[in-house]
C-alpha cells in the first residue's frame, strides 16, 4: 500500500482552495435536500478534481466541478449551457463574486451563509482578500482529493470509529 498524504495541508494554495470548495459545498447544500450527517453537501472526487454531482434548479439540473487538471471551475446545466471560471491566484472574494455572477448568468439564483466553517479565524467569502494563492504546478489538490475518497470508501465499507474519524477530520470540512 502506498503512503497516503496528510489530511491537513497548511500551504497557501490549500487554504485558498479549501475556501473555494466551501463556497461550492454551500451552494450544494442550498440546492439539495438534507440527508443525515449532511451527506447531501459532500463533494465527490472525480479523476480531475471535485464535483457536486447533479443538483436540481426548477426544471433543470446543474453541476459544479473543480477541475484541477484544466484549472477551471466548470458549471454544467441540463439545458446544455456550460460556463468555466479559470482557477488562478485570486482572492476568495473575487472567486465568490465570479461564481455567483456566473450562476446568475445561467438563470440560477442562490443564497448561502457566507462564513466558512471548521477553520480558524473565518472571514466571510465576500470579504476574504487574505486567501489568494493557487499553484497550478502543485499536484497536492488531486492527492488530497484522492485521499479523502479513500476515506469515504473506508467509511462506507466499515462502521469502525477510525473510518468515521477520517471523514470528520477532513472530508466533512471540505463541503460544509
Amino acid at each position: 500500500m502506498t503512503e497516503w498524504p496528510a489530511l491537513e495541508q497548511n500551504d497557501a494554495t490549500s487554504e485558498t482552495v479549501h475556501r473555494w470548495s466551501q463556497i461550492i459545498g454551500k451552494i450544494r447544500m442550498a440546492h439539495t435536500p438534507l440527508v443525515n450527517h449532511f451527506w447531501n453537501v459532500t463533494l465527490y472526487v472525480t479523476p480531475r478534481g471535485l464535483t457536486t454531482s447533479s443538483m436540481p434548479y426548477g426544471a433543470r439540473l446543474f453541476e459544479m466541478e473543480l477541475d484541477f487538471i484544466d484549472h477551471v471551475l466548470r458549471i454544467r446545466v441540463s439545458d446544455g449551457a456550460i460556463r468555466e471560471i479559470k482557477l488562478f491566484a485570486r482572492s476568495v472574494a473575487d472567486m465568490y463574486a465570479e461564481i455567483f455572477a456566473t450562476l446568475r448568468s445561467l438563470g440560477i439564483e442562490c443564497r448561502i451563509w457566507t462564513t466558512p466553517v471548521e477553520i480558524e479565524n473565518p472571514i466571510p467569502f465576500e470579504r476574504d482578500e487574505e486567501h489568494h494563492s493557487y499553484d497550478r504546478g502543485s499536484s497536492g489538490c488531486i492527492e488530497r482529493c484522492n485521499f479523502r475518497r479513500r476515506c469515504s470508501i473506508a467509511f462506507a465499507a466499515s462502521s469502525s470509529a477510525s473510518a468515521a474519524r477520517c471523514i470528520s477530520s477532513g472530508a466533512a470540512s471540505i463541503s460544509r
